[in-house]
Formats: C-alpha cells, sequence, structure tokens
C-alpha cells in the first residue's frame, strides 16, 4: 500500500515485550516516503541487563535498511531507553538517515509536525530514573508472563485481555502520569509554535485536540501494536489494529 509516511515509536528492539513479527509486516505491507521513529527503538535498558536480541530484531534493523537502500527516508527520535544516543546527536548515516532529539516533520495536510519521544514530560524518568529502570524490568517480565496468562484464556474460549498492560496503565495513573503528560507535550508544541504534534512513551495510542493542537501518539509496537499513517491524500490514521486495517483495504 502506497502512503507518505509510516510513524511507529517504542520498538523496544532488545527485550522481551517487543513484537518483532508485527514490526516486520508493517514495514513490508507499505511503501512510503518516510519513516518516523519517535523514541525508544533500541531498548538499551533492557541490554544492559539480560539481552532478549533474536534473530527477529536483526530482521526488523536489516528491514529498515533496506527500505533507507531504496531511498525512504527514516528518521528516528530519541527516547529514553535509547537516551545513549543523546550525546551523539545528531547523527546521519548517508543522506536517509537521521537520529535526532527532536523532529519538524512538513506534512501533506497539517503543515509542520513536531515530533519528540516524551520521556522529558514524564517526572519519574527526570526525578527518580532508578524507579522507571525497575519498572521496566518488570514490565518485560510481565509482557512474558502475560503470553502464558492468554494461552490459558484462549483455552477457555476467552478474548486476549493484557495484564502487564492494564497494570502499567494503572500505575501511572496512580502516580499521575497521565493525567500530566498530553497537557505537557502539548503546552510545549504550543510555545515552539507548533499546531501539530506526535509522542510516544506512554504506549497508549490517541488521536486527539488539546487546547487547539492536534495531540497524536503513536502507542507502542509491543502490545497495543499501534502505529500512524499518512496517506497520500494528507489523511492522518492512527492504526491500532494492524490486521483489522489490512482486511479492510484489501
Amino acid at each position: 500500500m502506497r502512503i507518505k509516511s509510516l510513524w511507529m515509536s517504542d520498538l523496544h528492539l532488545g527485550a522481551k515485550a517487543c513484537n518483532a513479527d508485527l514490526i516486520i509486516n508493517v514495514l513490508k505491507h507499505f511503501d512510503m516516503d518516510y519513516i518516523i521513529l519517535n523514541g525508544d527503538v533500541i531498548d538499551f535498558w533492557q541490554l544492559s541487563i539480560s539481552s532478549n536480541w533474536s534473530d527477529k530484531h536483526t530482521e526488523v534493523i536489516r528491514a529498515l535498511f533496506k527500505k533507507a537502500k531504496q531511498g525512504v527516508k527514516i528518521i528516528i527520535t530519541i527516547g529514553n531507553h535509547d537516551e545513549v544516543l543523546r550525546e551523539y546527536a545528531p547523527l546521519h548515516f548517508g543522506s536517509t538517515i537521521t537520529i535526532t532529539d527532536r523532529y519538524t516533520y512538513k506534512s501533506i495536510s497539517h503543515g509542520e509536525i513536531l515530533f519528540v519521544h516524551g520521556d522529558i514530560f514524564d517526572f519519574v524518568i527526570r526525578s527518580h530514573k532508578w524507579l522507571a529502570r525497575i519498572g521496566s524490568v518488570l514490565y518485560d517480565g510481565l509482557v512474558y508472563v502475560n503470553h502464558y496468562y492468554n494461552k490459558l484464556r484462549k483455552m477457555f474460549g476467552l478474548d486476549y485481555w493484557s495484564l502487564s498492560k492494564y497494570l502499567k496503565e494503572q500505575t501511572k495513573k496512580k502516580i499521575g502520569i497521565l493525567s500530566k503528560f498530553d497537557s505537557f507535550v502539548v503546552d510545549y508544541a504550543k510555545k515552539k509554535g507548533f499546531a501539530t504534534v506526535s509522542a510516544g512513551h506512554i504506549h497508549i495510542p490517541e488521536y486527539k485536540t488539546i487546547d487547539d493542537i492536534l495531540y497524536i501518539n503513536t502507542g507502542d509496537m509491543c502490545e497495543t501494536g499501534s502505529f500512524v499513517i499518512e496517506h497520500m491524500s494528507g489523511k492522518i490514521n492512527l492504526v491500532k489494529n494492524f490486521n483489522k486495517f489490512v482486511k479492510r483495504h484489501e
């Protein structure tokens, strides 16, 4: 399917939570001019503890380089899990791959869009990084448990339900991250003169207007499996279920 741009965030390559098969299928399905990976592409936090890197994760990297070789411009913004790259940003690999802290993308119908991962608006990340790292390890373990939990649910004829996603969202709600994150991102975009902003980080896909600013959160490519596409017409779609999307457009 031909599109102008594909936006994904929170791939977490190197972590158990990474859904490499989905990422590969999405990359194969679309033919685009731009790929914007909005933070936490490689999970250096997890890799520093124990590597869960697999051949599938390597296949994702190869798929991205193949796209770049075909002339697709790939923009990678930096998140908290790959923050080690901030010291060296901006980085350029040829004319097609750029790694940067924030990125301004000129869309077809929405003007200039600010891309920022969003960890700078997370007070836990800013003030208690050790707590965020512990939470990351626990979440990765929960995703592993969740796999077997849903196998059991399937045996009883129940639909998929993410225990790990539920617990993560509830924890963030309890400490007030979710209630403030969106407004912090929007305030920042407004101060910088943008009418549209895209973030990731909190793993919750959203497409809404806040204080006249269009706020788009790509969600994550782990559990929600959500991403954004910009059609050649300029229309922007938040895709929350890839398989259903493909069936609708067959």
